[in-house]
């Protein structure tokens, strides 16, 4: 890396831009498309993405399910 780069991230002003992402989980979901890697002015890095394709997502309602519906049980626990 280059000391600009360094400057950058230091400064809370790198954007990576990112053509391709791909986030899966074994057996599980997968979510293609493409974003921005950024910083937010806390210093927190995260994925601004924008999805174009999603396979073996699970059938629940996204916006209206709670789930776990129970925390306590270990079988409704995410992996």
């Amino acid at each position: 890396m280059n000391e600009r780069f360094t400057d950058d991230v230091r400064n809370k002003k790198i954007e990576l831009n990112c053509t391709e992402i791909l986030i899966y989980q074994n057996k599980g979901m997968c979510l293609k498309g493409y974003g921005k890697i950024k910083i937010n002015s806390v210093g927190t890095i995260y994925l601004d993405f924008i999805c174009q394709s999603a396979y073996n997502l699970p059938e629940i309602e996204f916006f209206s399910t709670k789930y776990p519906k129970n925390d306590l049980i270990a079988e409704q626990v995410l992996i």
